[in-house]
């Protein structure tokens, strides 16, 4: 395990992606704790109602989006190589308006076609990044690369960023009332913008990390 993330986290795609990615994952994980709150808080929503668009969004948008993202940055990919951050990179930095649309806009239709564009860029990053971490590492490391971010993506951002997020709207429940649900979800939706520059930061790098965990390794004792 040492030696092999000594590899991983000397691959600067796989750190910047990591770090992209675990933000991502506060964003993803923050809306699906928070988001029916918001919607029960900020427009009176009822909880079969919730429950239904809940369950439209991620289970139809949410999965769109990864399909969408990784047909996008796989033909594109093609052609160059950056793209298949890049792809991920547009769609996190565009989650972040149309997010912030879905909590102040004060029509419910427009927030909900906003929550559904922003579902969709916030689920776009995933397909491209585990395809990417299978490129930047070796064969026998690709189970670890996957965890490895998995295990962050979960601790950071089903953890600590919906934990976060409650803290947050706590403390200013005394100055907004429900509303505070509204301004302590801008946190999540922020970062999208800080992972897209990474994921292209990153891709500056892939083409070099790619030819790295492909090379051969050096045979046993020689």
């Amino acid at each position: 395990m040492k030696e092999t993330l000594r590899f991983l986290f000397s691959q600067r795609s796989y750190v910047y992606i990591t770090i992209g990615g675990t933000f991502m994952g506060v964003t993803l994980y923050g809306f699906q704790v928070w988001s029916p709150a918001f919607l029960a808080r900020v427009h009176h929503l009822d909880t079969a109602t919730i429950g239904l668009l809940n369950g439209v969004m991620f289970a139809i948008f949410g999965v769109a989006g990864v399909l969408i993202g990784g047909f996008f940055a796989e033909r594109l990919g093609k052609r160059d190589i950056r793209w298949r951050l890049n792809v991920p990179a547009i769609a996190s930095i565009a989650s972040c308006p149309v997010s912030l649309l879905f909590l102040f806009l004060p029509s419910l239709r427009g927030s909900l076609i906003c929550w559904a564009l922003s579902t969709m860029c916030i689920f776009a990053y995933a397909g491209p990044i585990y395809a990417v971490y299978q490129t930047v590492s070796m064969v026998r490391m690709r189970a670890l690369a996957s965890a490895t971010f998995l295990f962050l993506g979960n601790l950071l951002g089903l953890g600590a960023g919906s934990a976060v997020i409650g803290f947050v709207s706590t403390q200013l429940s005394h100055r907004y009332g429900p509303l505070a649900i509204r301004y302590s979800m801008i946190f999540p939706s922020m970062l999208g913008l800080f992972a897209g520059v990474l994921f292209w930061i990153g891709s500056r790098y892939l083409a070099a990390d790619t030819a790295r965990a492909s090379a051969p390794e050096p045979a046993a004792g020689g």
